[in-house]
């Protein structure tokens, strides 16, 4: 059973007639999901998950302070940075990686003196 997302925005150059669209990781990601949920609950079903994770995602974005999302993002880049010139390409490889992050000289106080924050 398949069931589609409507994935085109205004500025999208339409496909031609028939040819399938083209998913990002994440708008593929959520395309198997809603899948998922019409092969357990039914097409209805996965139609209203759908819509009831839309909505709680633009509360989410609604309610979350814009400091709170510059921090998260800024605190992720400085994980990514860590892993990096930890040889971990940018994520982390073992368990040991963010007592290691935690641990490094200075810890989270030393952050913006390294070029972290």
């Amino acid at each position: 059973m398949t069931v589609t997302v409507e994935t085109m925005d205004a500025g999208d150059v339409a496909e031609p007639a028939g040819a399938p669209a083209v998913l990002g990781p994440a708008a593929a990601e959520r395309q198997a999901l809603i899948e998922r949920w019409a092969e357990r609950h039914g097409v209805d079903a996965a139609g209203r998950l759908a819509e009831a994770e839309d909505l709680a995602d633009a509360v989410a974005a609604e309610i979350t302070p814009e400091n709170t999302t510059d921090t998260f993002n800024k605190s992720w880049r400085a994980w990514q940075r860590f892993c990096a010139d930890a040889d971990q390409g940018g994520w982390a490889r073992h368990s040991r990686s963010m007592p290691g992050y935690m641990q490094r000289d200075g810890g989270w106080d030393d952050n913006a003196s390294v070029g972290l924050a």
